[in-house]
């Protein structure tokens, strides 16, 4: 029997921030396994890495060594072109500030949608599924507010439902939000 293939493995990953006359190392020889479907929360200080190690999942940085595979791939070694099409496909990403996931003057509903644009699917489907998306993270009634009125908790479960938009078919159910 085989073992599955990691969600997320890092070996030796390091991160170290230039400019000129500077360097700050973001992120020194982390190793890090996750599984398919298994939960893991990043917690420390500012200035641990936690949004150091974020982005260079999400392929937005490059690592300075080490290695990093997400479902099998290389991120390290992919392309730009194989980057944009892991982040619109494959990878979801909520940041800490609720208003740089989202489209402010846009409902809930359209946050979403957005994010399912790329997906084959016919606009009937992407409004079926985005309400069934805002009702999994608790916003079922707010989905035609916009997002600029909504509170900050409630604009992240927003950029959550928009982040799981791409990938609809695999998370369906409540989300423990």
């Amino acid at each position: 029997m085989t073992a599955a293939v990691p969600a997320v493995l890092c070996s030796g990953l390091t991160h170290v921030y230039r400019d000129k006359d500077t360097q700050v190392t973001g992120l020194e020889e982390v190793d890090l396994r996750v599984q398919g479907g298994e939960a893991v929360a990043l917690v420390g200080p500012s200035g641990a890495g936690k949004s150091t190690l974020l982005t260079l999942l999400a392929g937005l940085v490059r690592p300075t060594s080490g290695r990093i595979q997400v479902q099998g791939s290389d991120v390290a070694a992919m392309s730009e072109r194989d980057l944009l099409r892991m982040r619109a496909h494959g990878v979801g990403m909520v940041l800490q500030t609720p208003a740089r996931n989202l489209l402010p003057y846009a409902t809930a509903r359209q946050n979403v949608a957005f994010a399912q644009r790329l997906r084959a699917v016919s606009r009937r489907d992407r409004h079926a599924e985005a309400g069934d998306l805002l009702d999994s993270v608790g916003l079922g009634e707010q989905a035609d507010r916009p997002a600029r009125v909504m509170s900050g908790g409630q604009q992240q479960r927003l950029a959550l439902a928009v982040a799981l938009a791409r990938s609809y078919g695999r998370f369906k159910g409540p989300l423990p939000c």
